[in-house]
């Protein structure tokens, strides 16, 4: 082929591609390069190395294709000189090094992050005689002698994919290249995550469901455990919680912020215990994860068509190296939202006899009826500001520090609006009454019924910080880190007041129409400010507040051996306080006194209008402006009394101490390589809290300490160049949650619910062994098959009762009527639970299909789980399966991206899952099944600029709630989609 010919053929193939995919050029010996983002992480990765060659060329080729990173190296410069074998774990580029020691040589970074062999004070040489080695494989058994490859002349275009494919193949690759069964989602740069919401991003891995607020996802659930179960990291930091328990929000921060996020589903020694689930490690952008100057930005208007509200989002980041020796960045995010959901609520079912006549004998037997259904319309704003900040310095190649800071303000404000119908006694009175063929209620007469409009405004004032600073240094061949935290998460609710509006009279109830909805008669207008008087005023304000800091220390070095190759070893302590206080007002001391037509307005009119409600359904009812009836009460009133059920302190101070040995060797000729270990932990509690003796209250105190050993390994199978299998057994560890071991009573009479704490709590352990076969049968591709169990000897469980406030002892502080009935809810460990699951993914580019169909690509994956634990109710023990656990869920994301176009689309599906184990009447609360379909598309304009827009819940899915029987609904609530459209830019 002539020059001109070849000239022709690489413009042609450059005009083909699309702009989203970079592509370079060299003159040289080049093979295809594995993904930049990955390299970049290969790079600061310190992994076991072993080079046999003895000849420089081949040294170098061999150390690229066993590391992933491309190495420029030209021959001229590396021809004739010959090296000693050596073994150990290094960063690559401190293995390098040590291959370059005494010939003068040197190494830097070029512009695309490629390490580049030169003379001092020199340009990288890319003369037709110069070489470009980098691996081609992750697997450490095809590394094929060198020798034969080092003056190859070949010319190959170097394509380096980004976008969806992209990141989708980086998280491949980290996947593949992990020591621990793991999935991963990545950014492939500054505030590109995949989804706007990380909870959201998330769901996407096979085993992974979430919660959602108003629409949008905020908790975990990892492999059937739930949020409580799962260690959340930044930076390989543990991350604060500001609830009550250990249950991370993903919502504070945008996704942007982020650059990466790994789900490690197996344990091993070095890692931070804590989560029976598993782990989740969300890590910050760093400046040296690009080379010189990035700034990456985009500004978007959410609309929220429920809510009728257009909102701001908008990010960047700015990042710069200075040579190889300093890295500064800085990002931040703002959003603004603002949701709406409609729905109705019916606290629990349960049965009885109805004597309706009242001449002593029951019309009716075992009749199946619920509280009064409740109609709801919350709208939530919410603000949030996040920044992140990373230093990095590295004055020689064995010597690293780092400095990474994350800083978050999540402010949200809920606005509720209900109208309730409560008996005036201990039970509803019916005086007419028919039944359904199910024994259900079908119409009906309840009389001495207190009607109540009620109006309440819960407000959040959010905030998260954490710093980090890390330090490694490589002696001889000994490598140490230190790492030292502090973090902090506070929740702040400054405000969660409620007004009523009060009628008392009757309530006629008619289920028979189609729809879930009843028909409502409450006897009177309900637009009618005469109808009304002013009822209760209640504030229940709380602060939860949790700080604390760390300090690790690893040491590890490579060690020759039969079996192993290195060995780490490694402490950990941690120092960390959890706080609740709040204050509680309850009083009607105001009730007639204030006038209802100067503080009252109708509800919105375009309440039902999608809940495909009948006509009975009441769609407009006055209610309390919360700002005129404040401006209306004394200055004074809402500052209430310290709430001592809900005040106590939780202190913890954990240390931690490890050793882990590095497998490689072989068995019967097969690769295998992996970790085994033991951490040992040791765990000091002190709580102290409130506890109630008539209406005196005492502050109590519990101290307990506990230790534990945690073994755990595993094993990866190279069964052939691209057939893996990996299998793991460990024991694993979850500490009770800081309100279940304080020993408070939170009396919630909205609720008509009790929960006490319990001290003697113990950690939560559970023995796991996991199996994963993993095909990867082309480039970017997957197919794997994963099997687990879990069984848990001490789970803790809730144990429910059904108590009156009179009934407890020590007597709960007088915040209610001493008869009333409530659900009383404590805590114990010894409960066994069994989780079995299954896992099958698939993942492929479908490059090999013509253009332009060549652009297009899938993810799909499924998971299976079964679960069963022993919840004591009532004095017998009930199997049941986990909270919050679908026994079936599955993911299907398909994507096209060419020619600077971008789509995709995301289906999520998960089976209904048990919510409540025990509710009014004893029975189990479900939610039904759900399906989420999400919709992004992007055109980049330039190189530069990128128009996106994203479409959430476009099947306008509705949250619905039933106990035991589908058709018995406990809550229903229709959010609607969200949009989003806007630009992004990089430069």
């Amino acid at each position: 082929m002539s020059d001109e010919e070849e000239r022709g053929g690489r413009a042609s193939l450059r005009a083909r591609l699309s702009r989203r995919v970079c592509v370079t050029v060299f003159i040289g010996g080049i093979v295809a390069s594995a993904p930049h983002a990955v390299a970049q992480d290969s790079l600061r990765t310190s992994q076991a190395i072993s080079i046999e060659s003895t000849s420089l060329s081949a040294a170098i080729v061999e150390l690229s294709r066993e590391t992933g990173v491309p190495i420029f190296a030209a021959s001229r410069l590396t021809d004739g000189r010959d090296i000693e074998p050596f073994s150990g774990t290094y960063t690559v580029r401190d293995a390098l090094q040590i291959l370059l020691e005494g010939t003068g040589l040197t190494v830097r970074r070029d512009g695309n992050g490629h390490l580049v062999v030169t003379e001092p004070e020199s340009v990288p040489d890319k003369s037709p005689g110069s070489v470009f080695v980098s691996r081609t494989d992750h697997n450490k058994s095809d590394r094929p002698r060198a020798e034969a490859q080092e003056t190859a002349p070949w010319i190959v275009d170097k394509v380096q994919v980004t976008g969806i494919r992209g990141a989708l193949g980086d998280a491949l690759q980290s996947k593949r290249q992990a020591d621990v069964i793991s999935d991963v989602i990545s950014s492939q740069d500054l505030g590109k995550f995949p989804d706007q919401n990380i909870a959201e991003g998330l769901q996407r891995v096979p085993g992974v469901t979430i919660t959602r607020v108003a629409g949008e996802g905020q908790q975990v659930i990892l492999r059937g455990l739930g949020p409580e179960y799962v260690s959340v990291t930044v930076n390989g930091v543990a991350a604060p919680s500001a609830n009550t328990g250990r249950e991370f929000d993903f919502d504070v921060f945008a996704s942007e912020l982020f650059s990466q996020a790994t789900i490690i589903k197996t344990a091993s020694a070095d890692r931070v215990e804590n989560g029976i689930a598993g782990s989740i490690n969300l890590r910050t952008a760093r400046p040296f994860d690009h080379d010189g100057f990035r700034l990456t930005g985009g500004v978007q208007s959410v609309w929220t068509p429920r809510a009728n509200a257009q909102d701001p989002r908008t990010h960047f980041a700015i990042s710069n190296t200075f040579g190889d020796t300093f890295g500064v960045l800085f990002a931040m995010s703002y959003s603004e939202s603002s949701e709406r959901s409609d729905g109705i609520r019916a606290i629990g079912w349960q049965s009885r006899n109805f004597d309706v006549n009242r001449d002593g004998t029951a019309d009716y037997l075992n009749v199946a009826y619920p509280r009064i259904p409740v109609p709801i319309s919350d709208t939530y704003e919410r603000q949030r500001l996040g920044m992140s900040g990373s230093l990095q310095y590295r004055p020689s190649a064995l010597t690293e520090v780092n400095l990474d800071m994350l800083y978050g303000e999540y402010d949200r404000e809920r606005d509720r609006i209900s109208l309730n119908a409560w008996p005036i006694g201990r039970d509803y009175n019916f005086v007419a009454l028919t039944v359904d063929e199910g024994g259900a209620i079908a119409t009906g007469e309840v009389r001495d019924v207190r009607t109540s409009s009620l109006a309440r405004q819960t407000v959040n004032e959010q905030e998260f910080f954490q710093a980090s600073l890390e330090g490694k240094h490589q002696v001889g061949q000994w490598t140490a880190t230190a790492l030292a935290s502090f973090s902090r998460a506070v929740d702040d609710e400054v405000r969660d007041v409620e007004f009523t509006l009060a009628n008392e009279g009757r309530i006629l109830l008619d289920f028979t129409d189609p729809s879930i909805f009843p028909e409502m008669d409450y006897g009177f207008d309900l637009l009618d400010p005469d109808a009304y008087r002013f009822g209760r005023v209640v504030n229940t304000p709380a602060k939860i507040h949790n700080d604390g800091y760390s300090v690790h220390l690893d040491v590890s070095r490579p060690i020759a051996g039969p079996l192993w190759s290195a060995v780490s070893l490694g402490a950990r302590f941690e120092d960390r306080e959890h706080t609740s206080s709040g204050s509680l007002l309850a009083t009607e001391a105001y009730r007639g006194r204030v006038d209802v037509a100067s503080i009252a307005r109708p509800l919105v009119s375009d309440f039902a209008v999608d809940l495909d409600a009948p006509a009975g359904f009441p769609d407009s009812w006055l209610v309390p402006d919360l700002e005129l009836t404040l401006a209306n009460l004394p200055g004074g009133l809402m500052q209430g009394q310290q709430d001592f059920g809900n005040t106590y302190a939780v202190r913890e101070k954990t240390s931690a101490a490890y050793i882990r040995v590095d497998l490689d060797s072989d068995v019967f000729g097969i690769p295998f390589s992996g970790n085994a270990g033991v951490r040992a932990v040791h765990t000091e509690q002190e709580s102290t809290g409130f506890q109630f003796l008539g209406t005196e209250g005492n502050t109590v105190q519990y101290s307990q300490n506990y230790s534990d050993v945690l073994p755990s390994a595993n094993v990866e199978f190279q069964l052939t160049d691209e057939l893996l299998l990996r299998l793991s057994a460990a024991k694993v560890l979850t500490r009770p949650d800081p309100d279940d071991v304080s020993p408070y009573w939170l009396v919630q009479p909205r609720e008509r619910r009790i929960r006490l704490g319990n001290p003697e709590l113990g950690p939560f352990t559970a023995t796991q062994i996991d199996a994963s076969l993993e095909w990867y049968f082309a480039k970017d591709a997957l197919l794997f098959l994963a099997a687990f169990r879990k069984e848990a000897d001490s789970f803790v469980a809730p144990l429910d009762t059904m108590a009156t406030l009179a009934d407890l002892d020590p007597a709960v502080p007088p915040q209610g009527a001493p008869g009333e009935m409530y659900s009383v809810t404590t805590f114990r460990n010894g409960l066994g639970v069994t989780v079995d699951g299954i896992e099958l993914g698939y993942q492929q580019p479908f490059t090999f299909l013509p253009e332009p169909f060549d652009g297009l690509g899938v993810l799909a994956n499924y998971t299976y789980l079964d679960s069963e634990g022993v919840l004591m109710q009532g004095g017998v023990e009930r199997y049941l399966p986990l909270l919050q656990q679908s026994k079936h869920s599955y993911n299907i994301v398909g994507y096209y991206e060419r020619d600077g176009v971008s789509l995709r689309a995301a289906y999520n599906w998960r089976d209904a899952f048990l919510i409540r184990p025990i509710d009014r009447g004893n029975d189990q609360v479900f939610r039904d099944e759900e399906a989420y379909l999400d919709l992004f598309a992007s055109y980049d304009i330039s190189d530069h600029v990128t128009l996106t827009f994203e479409a959430l819940n476009v099947t306008d899915t509705d949250v619905y709630e039933y106990a035991d029987i589908k058709d018995r609904f406990t809550y229903f609530e229709a959010t609607g989609p969200r949009f989003f459209a806007g630009v992004t830019f990089r430069f």
